[in-house]
């Protein structure tokens, strides 16, 4: 930790997060290109939300120009449109989603006939109930 910590390195904030996953994205980033950096308030943002400008990222300050460009480009990756089109899902990935489709619609199909059953069971239930006591309904 203190090779982390050189002195006269002076850390400064690059950018302030309201949510912590996003916070910890922007971080990851940073630490994959190798740079020095860390999150503060992550658990004061958690508790007191909007308190203080939320969870701020930290890098070093002659790393800052660096950090702003990667920062920047992953502003440009968010903006864009999510695609819908299933490029990144493999066949397992694909055929997965298929049965859970076809499960969930077998169930939501079988419901009213599940239901069905168990109000004619209820009414046999109580038909043989009333019969068993001597009442009689006709």
């Amino acid at each position: 930790m203190s090779e982390y910590f050189e002195e006269n390195v002076r850390f400064v904030i690059v950018r302030k997060f309201i949510h912590p996953a996003e916070a910890r994205i922007y971080e990851v980033r940073i630490l994959e290109a190798g740079m020095r950096c860390f999150l503060s308030n992550t658990n004061t943002s958690q508790l007191l939300p909007f308190s203080d400008g939320g969870i701020a990222l930290h890098v070093a300050e002659h790393q800052l120009e660096e950090a702003n460009e990667i920062l920047n480009q992953l502003d440009v990756e968010a903006s864009r449109p999510a695609d819908e089109d299933f490029r990144e899902a493999d066949h397992d990935d694909i055929e997965f989603a298929r049965q859970m489709y076809e499960r969930e619609n077998r169930l939501i199909k079988g419901d009213g006939r599940w239901v069905l059953v168990l109000l004619i069971l209820i009414g046999v239930a109580l038909l043989i109930l009333a019969i068993v006591q001597g009442y009689r309904y006709f």
